[in-house]
């Protein structure tokens, strides 16, 4: 009898805490409105590629969190089931790394290309952040000297 009463007496050293806890949060002020929720991002890639990784230094930079699906360089079937996905026949077709999935909430969008998924992430960045001529400059020097095309 002596080992139960001992189990019993934790959950009841805890109660008051958990009645001024729920008492606290019942009392509150209401909170301030939250932030929007960062977007879900679906990286399609190749985890050597230089312009996926140029992408994934930014979304990382940014706290954005993001999932990474390595794509076969071969078959490249993981693109087969985001073929649908796109506005347009070059969209359905573009076979290349990386491909963007992010979903905001109102559906998913579809961004092909290091830079245009450099753009359009920064626009979810909390708060939005726009490319200066200065980021242009360098982003153009990436591709063009760093890792040409």
């Amino acid at each position: 009898m002596i080992s139960t009463s001992r189990r019993l007496l934790p959950s009841r050293r805890l109660l008051p805490s958990r009645l001024l806890f729920s008492r606290l949060l019942s009392t509150a002020a209401p909170s301030a409105p939250s932030t929007p929720s960062p977007p879900s991002i679906t990286l399609y890639q190749y985890k050597i590629c230089p312009f996926c990784c140029k992408t994934k230094a930014l979304m990382t930079h940014l706290s954005l969190p993001f999932t990474p699906v390595e794509v076969n360089p071969l078959s490249k079937s993981q693109l087969k089931s985001i073929a649908d996905i796109g506005a347009t026949p070059e969209d359905r077709d573009y076979k290349k790394v990386p491909i963007a999935i992010i979903n905001t909430g109102g559906g998913g969008v579809r961004v092909n290309g290091s830079d245009e998924i450099l753009k359009e992430i920064l626009k979810h960045a909390a708060p939005p952040v726009t490319m200066t001529q200065t980021t242009e400059k360098w982003l153009t020097w990436c591709d063009e000297t760093f890792a040409p095309r």
